[in-house]
């Protein structure tokens, strides 16, 4: 029978050097674990820095859609003013041939400022892709997403370059003589860049918003709400793709709100057609009525959609998806 101080050691050693081992393992599925974690933060912190830059530009590309009319047409004052001149015998140094080189070489300005915006974009969502191709596995449940975006952001930067080309070759269809050009064709052009680089930006805040939630949120047992809209017209990118994504309790009150508004600007018309002679009607007062209970905003004539009433002691005012309001008193 061996001796009882001998087993107990023995005892004693073998636990010791399981205790050992355990303890090894388990240190090393620490470290394991917080390298993980490690390279979660250090991919999402790439992720934001190159997103801000990725939004920056494609904002800074939808805002500079609104043509430079106004200061090509600022270059032929000059020219007004050598026909004023000249009927007084005044002999001026501009001809109207240089003010309209002036202002053309306004138009090609401001559409290589759009080109370069449109090239540096580019670039940045080429290094958004190359994100995910460097980190494939930490987000490969988010590869497919990934791709679904480079298909429609692709998709939505081949029609801004389409429309590019127009402006670009739009002298050369419509000819020389810019004053002939037409506006609402030029607006036409830029509003649908405008579209385009608003969806790219609303797809990049989603891709944002799941990469978080992918990433971090297991952390902090929360995640980040994904975007809902007002509009079927407008997709949201999710992990079951785009798809329509509704904030439909914001609808109705929206929907309801319109109808109020409305409504009260009609029953605010007809007092106003009982207590007036026709000859009101010219009245800026009553132009406004008539606008707003057609369901017109008056300021930028476009279909009226109410977000909220807010109402004070003494007035109450709503506001407009548009960006205006209507304000009356209480």
């Amino acid at each position: 029978m061996p001796n009882i101080d001998t087993l107990t050691l023995f005892t004693t050693v073998i636990i010791a050097i399981v205790g050992w081992i355990t303890a090894l393992l388990l240190q090393r599925k620490n470290l394991k674990d917080e390298h993980k974690v490690q390279i979660r933060y250090d991919i999402y912190k790439q992720f934001v820095e190159l997103r801000k830059k990725y939004q920056s530009s494609i904002i800074r590309l939808a805002t500079h859609t609104n043509p430079p009319l106004i200061l090509m047409q600022a270059c032929m004052i000059k020219w007004e003013l050598v026909q004023k001149n000249a009927a007084n015998g005044i002999q001026s140094p501009w001809s109207e041939s240089e003010c309209l080189t002036e202002g053309q070489s306004i138009w090609n300005t401001y559409v290589k400022e759009l080109y370069d915006l449109y090239f540096e974009f580019n670039e940045q969502h080429s290094e958004m892709i190359g994100l995910f191709e460097d980190w494939m596995s930490p987000l490969t449940p988010l590869q497919g997403i990934a791709k679904l975006m480079h298909q429609q952001t692709s998709e939505l930067l081949r029609r801004i370059f389409e429309n590019l080309t127009k402006l670009q070759q739009y002298q050369s269809s419509q000819g020389y003589d810019w004053r002939r050009w037409k506006e609402e064709d030029l607006v036409s052009i830029l509003n649908d860049i405008k579209a385009c680089s608003d969806d790219i930006g609303s797809y990049s805040y989603d891709l944002t918003v799941l990469v978080h939630n992918e990433l971090l949120s297991v952390f902090f047992k929360g995640k980040r709400p994904v975007r809902k809209t007002l509009d079927s017209r407008y997709r949201v990118l999710t992990k079951r793709g785009i798809v329509e994504n509704l904030d439909n309790k914001k609808v109705r009150e929206i929907r309801f709100n319109t109808e109020a508004v409305i409504l009260d600007a009609n029953i605010q018309l007809n007092l106003f057609t009982k207590e007036h002679n026709a000859t009101s009607y010219t009245d800026k007062h009553y132009i406004e009525l008539k606008s707003i209970a057609e369901g017109i905003c008056p300021t930028c004539k476009n279909e009226i959609e109410v977000v909220q009433i807010v109402e004070s002691t003494n007035k109450v005012c709503a506001h407009f998806i548009c960006g205006h309001d209507w304000e009356q008193d209480a």
